[in-house]
């Protein structure tokens, strides 16, 4: 399942524009949660509707070689 988090999120990462993908689980589904650290997702403070976000952000230097 992780490898398959990082695939999509690679994949949407390449379209233009794009510089960061966010996820959202419910509260109590500590496996997605687990599986989206592992993909590299940070939480990012916020709980929505659902439950906490996850976020997964492009380097600086990385939109930089993008951008060239």
């Amino acid at each position: 399942m992780v490898e398959t988090v990082k695939v999509i999120t690679e994949w949407a990462l390449s379209m233009e524009g794009v510089c960061a993908v966010e996820a959202e689980t419910d509260l109590k589904n500590v496996a997605s949660q687990k599986v989206l650290k592992r993909a590299g997702f940070v939480k990012n403070g916020v709980i929505g509707e659902e439950g906490p976000r996850f976020v997964y952000r492009v380097k600086e230097d990385l939109l930089a070689k993008q951008k060239d």
